[in-house]
């Protein structure tokens, strides 16, 4: 028995629904595309947006390469060895487009870099592409953190100071308190789609012994605009400095 095609309702021949394009402030379909998205993205034409747009289709690997994130947004369909213009097939989970390359062509064609051979994704927006090139810094600074990786943070106030014994029967009122803590941590990965080896990261560990070693009562953790801003800008200062000779 033939087996029927999907039909997509809207769509001529059953062909998938065309992937939006902007237009002033709102959300139209391109019809003369043939390559169509798994789903109708709205017109990343704020930052909001933009955030929802790769919430959407980010898929970190199990064996991620923390130093190429934009593999989060492409999915390998095979490989497909030498003679057929890359080693690998690759989907963009964005647009859907398909090539032969590797991960430059991938970040050629998210954050629009000429000269690769690969088209440009259309879904990626402005303020689209301004949070993936944010993704591409914060993975360039773990790539100039060389060995040694432990490297110290420029921080001030009452780290060296030792804090006092806490005895057994404290520590075991505190069983639930820590408890609720890894409950909320674990919920941080999951919810976040973060790799579970940014646990072995020394500054994970870090920050939370800092945090219970020091009377910092209200501290609230940096906000979006400050990780990909001012911390970023200031922990690739010191970085360089400290690799410098």
């Amino acid at each position: 028995m033939e087996r029927r095609r999907p039909r997509f309702s809207g769509s001529p021949h059953g062909a998938p629904p065309a992937i939006p394009i902007s237009h002033g402030n709102e959300c139209i379909t391109d019809a003369s595309s043939s390559e169509g998205a798994e789903g109708s993205f709205p017109v990343a034409n704020n930052p909001a947006i933009a955030r929802q747009v790769l919430t959407a289709v980010r898929i970190v690997p199990l064996d991620e390469d923390e130093k190429k994130p934009l593999w989060r947004y492409a999915e390998i369909l095979e490989r497909t060895g030498k003679g057929l213009g890359g080693n690998v097939r690759i989907r963009c989970r964005l647009c859907n487009h398909v090539w032969n390359g590797s991960y430059s062509r991938v970040k050629a064609h998210l954050l629009k870099i000429p000269g690769f051979g690969v088209k440009f994704c259309r879904v990626v927006t402005v303020h689209v592409l301004e949070q993936l090139k944010a993704e591409v810094a914060a993975a360039s600074v773990v790539a100039n953190r060389t060995l040694p990786r432990d490297i110290p943070l420029p921080v001030e106030g009452n780290e060296k100071r030792k804090r006092r014994g806490v005895s057994a029967i404290e520590s075991s009122f505190n069983l639930d308190v820590r408890r609720q803590l890894d409950e909320l941590i674990a919920r941080m990965f999951y919810t976040g789609g973060l790799p579970f080896n940014l646990a072995r990261n020394p500054y994970f560990r870090k920050a939370f012994m800092f945090a219970t070693n020091n009377p910092i009562g209200g501290y609230v953790p940096p906000s979006y605009n400050k990780l990909r801003t001012t911390l970023l800008v200031q922990e690739r200062t010191h970085v360089e400095r400290m690799l410098s000779p």
